[in-house]
């Protein structure tokens, strides 16, 4: 691709005009002909690196507006916000995505929605993606990822290779981290999804309410107009995404036991699972889930939103949910004791993510609730 083509830029200097053979952002992984993103960040700024990345034979560099380039020998495109024009040039240069991508940001609970939802899709008979902490995986592999988030070079690849295998969904997950630095921009997100809000990755931001602001961008932001957002009805926060979801004149779809759409009546633990009863759309579902915990069922609630938003039958969706696999690790059921004890392993790292799984295993226990737990 041109770089006047890949910029959007007229007039450019036919003597700068050339070829991009790629994007990134670190220094190190620069080849002949790509376009750096001198990208400031927490630990280093990009800018610093502009001289090697040169002579590595970058033909482009991208910069934020406060950077002096008088003395780059290369075009120079600088931009106040160069994150959010990071993401707009993967996603122009790589060209194909699959058409309906989702997205699923909260505290707790991303990675069992994403799996979830994966999971509803592939037995509806649906090609599907997810993308978050378990990697890349679909209904025939998983590939490790280094972040929840990947940044926007790379998802952009990871979003035209499953266009070209013939994946047309995918759902990913939305950290704040990801969002706060625009990794999810123009990813053509028309779904979004909101699980809960408690207080978490304060060495990142500057207080609570910056953390909720990088989650609200998914929807005042990401998500494209005309799109639809699923809601926690029961989270303190619920207003404000409901607020920011109608200044944009977004579809709402309200999960929990106050939801308006999507709401859990009651759930009754059992040695393998809980019974649910649920009211979807004013009628009144009854299913076993084999899942154990409440916050499970709210999952699969939040799950099941975000494949009605993409046009799924509702009674066909409604039918997986019987059907649906815990994530590995997420209140897996790991042993059975000669006792009849159960061994679960969670990945709550939280305060808040470790009450919710100690009230949830409690229902299943008859006596002692023992726990080990530790930080990463």
């Amino acid at each position: 691709m041109r770089l006047s083509e890949l910029l959007k830029v007229s007039g450019l200097d036919p003597a700068l005009d050339t070829d991009v053979t790629g994007i990134t952002a670190d220094s190190r992984e620069v080849k002949p002909g790509n376009l750096f993103a001198a990208l400031s960040g927490t630990d280093a700024d990009g800018w610093s690196f502009v001289r090697s990345a040169i002579e590595k034979g970058a033909v482009a560099i991208l910069a934020g507006a406060e950077h002096s380039h008088e003395d780059v020998p290369v075009y120079c495109h600088a931009v106040s916000d160069p994150r959010q024009e990071l993401a707009r040039l993967a996603d122009r240069f790589e060209g194909a995505k699959p058409a309906v991508v989702a997205a699923v940001t909260g505290t707790n609970g991303k990675t069992s929605v994403a799996h979830f939802t994966r999971q509803i899709w592939q037995q509806m008979d649906i090609a599907a993606a997810s993308i978050g902490t378990l990697g890349l995986v679909t209904d025939e592999s998983t590939a490790y990822l280094n972040y929840t988030t990947p940044d926007p070079v790379l998802l952009h690849k990871i979003l035209h290779q499953l266009k070209d295998a013939h994946i047309d969904h995918v759902v990913l997950e939305a950290s704040s981290h990801g969002l706060d630095q625009r990794r999810v921009d123009s990813a053509g997100i028309s779904i979004a999804a909101f699980t809960n809000f408690t207080r978490d990755h304060m060495d990142y931001h500057s207080g609570a309410e910056a953390y909720l602001q990088a989650k609200l961008g998914l929807v005042t932001r990401v998500v494209q107009d005309g799109g639809t957002v699923v809601l926690n009805a029961d989270s303190d926060v619920f207003d404000r995404f409901k607020d920011a979801a109608n200044a944009r004149n977004l579809k709402v779809i309200a999960y929990g036991y106050a939801g308006a759409d999507l709401r859990l009546i009651k759930s009754k633990s059992h040695a393998h699972g809980q019974l649910v009863k649920l009211e979807v759309y004013g009628r009144e579902v009854c299913l076993d889930l084999p899942l154990a915990g409440e916050f499970q069922a709210m999952n699969v609630l939040c799950a099941l939103g975000m494949v009605i938003a993409a046009d799924g039958d509702v009674m066909t969706a409604l039918s997986t949910l019987t059907k649906l696999e815990s994530v590995p690790g997420r209140m897996e059921l790991a042993a059975k004791l000669p006792n009849g004890a159960g061994v679960y392993v969670d990945f709550a790292h939280t305060p808040d993510a470790l009450e919710t799984v100690l009230r949830a295993v409690r229902p299943h226990t008859g006596n002692r609730l023992i726990t080990v737990f530790g930080c990463g």
